[in-house]
């Protein structure tokens, strides 16, 4: 390689720099682990590789672990393979393939499920080009787009680096370079493995959307929604003017009014009698957008998407529920709370003491096998055992309620194993928000306990 060419290896790693410095706090899928699997083109781009070899093709494998929202550790397998190009007066050369071991680190802007996430990464370690081995490194970039639930897909581009080994193993500037490019598909392997159920993508908000009640919470329609009722070709004669000499033309020429003077006019104050400092008129002590009267925390800063509470790993309070991301796993047939699941737990306890407007009632349901009374038995006796365990992390006991109700509220069919195992759950419903305090819809599914036994 020439000391003159600029290094294909410095561009890289600046990119995966660049990919990395814009990363931001977007909404983490649940899994810490993701393989990555990427196929694609690849050729010489340095001499005297190039001079004999064409293009030719093969694949990356790699598995992640998520050590903070934006860095992943992961391992490395590439297999490479060239066609070989014909060489004046000479045999055409043999066709070459390599293969790289090796480990390294991926940055990225997130764990999103769905939208565009760009992504830089680095591996460092062992090729193995015919019968020698060598050290080597790889540097990507590419975008992931994500359909919404297990898998991504997008572009990449990789620079594989071969080192040129001398016997006292110094690394001279003959090293190969390959460039690669093509799709890779990211799958989501920490909730496959886990059995988590992914939850579904945000339907998109129209105006149809908006007025049948299916957007999020907060979601705004993709375009405007217009009257489209036919107007009549003469426009009606303008109301009297009540206030001539008012200064404005609304109000029927009053100026609008505004009872508790946090000047927004009570026509679109949803708070008129409160003074407000959200602009559609409410107050909002915290100051995280959510209004006080629909903030389960309103003396914490938190999220629309958590009914103004923070954010946490494990729990999601809803509107009318508390969500677990993860089953409390029970005893076999028992309703002993195994110790796994004693952190998921302690979060919740957390997420409680910060709602402390909030009381629960704990429920607990089974599937449709086996004895109606044993079960309901069993699914009070484990409602029980939450109940129980929560006062120890600073939850008062009058805050918390529980009952069984065994196979008699099922959320999908017992026809089938999968339907079995989603009936079998504990959950978390909100029974007494504070007075006059009504939460922001956010809607969900709440986990339940890991199995049931009949």
């Amino acid at each position: 390689m020439s000391p003159r060419r600029p290094p294909l290896l410095a561009i890289c790693a600046l990119a995966g720099a660049t990919v990395a410095t814009r990363a931001r706090a977007d909404e983490p899928a649940n899994a810490a682990i993701t393989g990555h699997v990427e196929p694609g083109v690849a050729f010489p781009v340095s001499s005297p590789q190039s001079d004999h070899f064409g293009v030719g093709g093969g694949a990356f494998a790699k598995l992640g672990y998520a050590v903070h929202p934006f860095v992943d550790l992961q391992g490395a397998i590439g297999v490479l393979g060239f066609g070989a190009k014909q060489i004046k007066r000479t045999d055409p050369t043999n066709p070459v393939s390599i293969a790289l071991f090796g480990a390294g680190i991926r940055l990225s802007t997130g764990h999103r499920r769905d939208g565009i996430t760009p992504w830089a990464d680095i591996d460092l370690g062992l090729v193995r080009t015919g019968q020698l081995t060598k050290f080597g490194l790889d540097v990507g970039v590419g975008a992931r787009f994500g359909l919404g639930g297990l898998f991504g897909i997008g572009p990449f581009v990789r620079l594989v680096e071969v080192t040129s080994q001398q016997e006292d193993f110094r690394v001279d500037s003959s090293n190969a370079h390959i460039l690669m490019a093509g799709a890779v598909l990211d799958i989501d392997v920490g909730t496959l493995i886990r059995g988590d159920k992914a939850p579904p993508p945000l339907v998109s908000c129209d105006c149809d959307a908006m007025a049948a009640g299916k957007c999020a919470a907060g979601q705004k329609p993709t375009s405007p929604c217009l009257d489209t009722e036919a107007k009549s070709e003469e426009p009606p004669p303008p109301p009297a003017d009540k206030c001539p000499k008012g200064e404005t033309m609304t109000n029927e020429g009053c100026a609008p009014t505004d009872t508790d003077n946090d000047g927004v006019p009570d026509v679109k104050d949803r708070c008129p009698t409160q003074l407000g400092e959200n602009k559609n008129g409410c107050p909002d002590t915290d100051k995280d957008g959510v209004n006080d009267g629909e903030d389960l925390c309103p003396k914490l800063r938190g999220t629309a998407a958590q009914a103004g509470c923070p954010r946490y790993k494990f729990v999601i309070i809803r509107e009318d529920k508390i969500d677990l991301v993860r089953k409390i796993a029970f005893a076999d047939d028992r309703s002993a709370i195994l110790p796994k699941s004693f952190g998921l737990l302690d979060e919740l306890a957390r997420a409680l003491q910060d709602a402390s407007n909030v009381r629960i009632r704990i429920e607990g349901h089974t599937d449709a096998t086996g004895n109606v009374e044993r079960n309901t038995s069993l699914s009070e006796a484990r409602a029980m055992a939450v109940k129980d365990y929560l006062p120890g992390r600073g939850i008062a006991a009058d805050r918390l309620e529980a009952k069984g109700f065994g196979p008699t509220q099922p959320i999908e069919t017992n026809a089938t194993a999968i339907g079995r195992e989603h009936n079998r759950r504990v959950e978390f419903m909100i029974i007494k928000p504070a007075a006059a305090q009504p939460a922001a819809a956010v809607g969900g599914n709440a986990a339940g306990n890991e199995k049931e036994q009949h």
